[in-house]
């Protein structure tokens, strides 16, 4: 599937996507369905189609496949401004990002899968967590994948799965030597309603299952080990960090929304014996003003981690270990300063804050809700910063 493939969808012959251009244009209809998503608990296929023909969906993926492959200057800000108008549209955002991993397959096998699901800029959805298992038929050209997966963001509306699994091996062989991840078509999966959730409750990030799912070995990678199959300094990262990098854009974008929030409903809000509006008061110009700076320190500190690897990168170079420990820890310092803040405003705001149909209680919601994910587990965050210091770090599933 080439480049000229992929914008021959468009009418226009001189059309180029602008993710950032178009996850801006998108915020006052984002946030409006973002008001309303309670009850859908996933995103409606009219904006997903817009999203997809601005090249949101394409931005991770590779050239040869159709993608933009965008710089992380681009990916964080276009993740930034659509988790800007609703945490939910964000986090989807970047987890379809992930078949920037459609890299890690043979180029032709990439090729065939996609021209399997129809589509030149695809979803992506699953995990690569192994919780399942296979069976090896057809002299090693097959596998048979078998498991449940929980967290699928956007399963519903995903175009390509990952299902990652256990290969066949002893059974005290270490886990990452039989670790693998399965790229299948996402209509093969059987999805469970299972996403009942107090944050990024329009995810719709359901349990998914697979029952004996015939799977070409050329479709299934050892991620964790591999090295991807086409040029370009994204590609040349771990798996890990490209997620660190579709990650950090989520608190960011959520973070800015609370503060906008909090702002606005401040100077209109009196409380009961004031003269004078809750903006105005020392205690919340003092908050909203550390705030601020928390959050702007924040992406600065993206902006300098990723602009430095990404010009080793771009330089043909190797980044070293600490500076790959930076991206992982830039992003759990957006996060980390997203919660807390987020926090606090809601605190400051008092009661009102508390109705469902206040963004900046959702703002909270779903910021606890994406701290979950693996990416920030305190064993990953030991992981690499045995790596930052120039220790030796155990061999784990993800690593920088």
């Amino acid at each position: 599937m080439s480049r000229s493939q992929a914008t021959a969808q468009h009418s226009d012959p001189g059309f180029r996507p602008d993710p950032i251009a178009t996850a801006r244009a998108s915020f006052p209809r984002l946030s409006t369905w973002a008001a309303e998503h309670r009850g859908t608990r996933g995103p409606t296929p009219e904006l997903v189609r817009e999203l997809r023909r601005g090249g949101v969906f394409s931005m991770a993926l590779p050239h040869a496949l159709g993608g933009l492959q965008s710089d992380p200057e681009t990916i964080v800000s276009t993740v930034q401004e659509i988790s800007r108008a609703d945490g939910s549209t964000g986090w989807n955002t970047l987890i379809a990002g992930t078949n920037a991993f459609l890299a890690w397959l043979e180029p032709w096998a990439a090729e065939e899968l996609l021209a399997e699901v129809g589509s030149t800029a695809p979803l992506m959805a699953g995990s690569t967590a192994p919780a399942g298992s296979s069976t090896v038929e057809d002299g090693g050209r097959l596998f048979k994948v078998t498991g449940r997966w929980a967290f699928c963001s956007g399963i519903s509306g995903a175009d390509v799965m990952m299902a990652g699994f256990r290969a066949d091996g002893p059974a005290d062989s270490p886990m990452l030597e039989r670790a693998r991840v399965a790229f299948v078509p996402a209509r093969d999966a059987v999805v469970h309603d299972t996403w009942h959730t107090m944050g990024l409750q329009g995810t719709g990030s359901h349990d998914v299952e697979l029952s004996g799912a015939v799977v070409p070995s050329s479709r299934v990678v050892a991620l964790s080990t591999a090295r991807s199959h086409h040029d370009g300094p994204l590609f040349r990262l771990t798996p890990y960090n490209v997620l660190m990098v579709l990650l950090a854009g989520f608190p960011l974008g959520v973070t800015r929304r609370a503060l906008d929030e909090f702002t606005a409903q401040a100077g209109a809000k009196t409380r009961p014996g004031a003269s004078t509006s809750l903006l105005e008061s020392p205690r919340t110009v003092s908050t909203v003003m550390r705030a601020e700076t928390a959050l702007r320190a924040a992406r600065s500190l993206v902006d300098d981690v990723f602009g430095e690897v990404w010009e080793v990168l771009s330089d043909g170079r190797e980044p070293s270990g600490a500076q790959r420990a930076s991206i992982a820890a830039a992003t759990v310092h957006a996060m980390e300063t997203g919660r807390g803040i987020t926090g606090e405003l809601v605190r400051l705001a008092g009661t009102s804050a508390l109705h469902l149909d206040n963004p900046l209680q959702r703002c909270l919601r779903d910021l606890q809700a994406g701290g979950q994910h693996f990416a920030f587990s305190p064993d990953l965050r030991s992981a690499y910063g045995r790596t930052f210091l120039g220790l030796t770090a155990p061999p784990a599933l993800f690593h920088v």
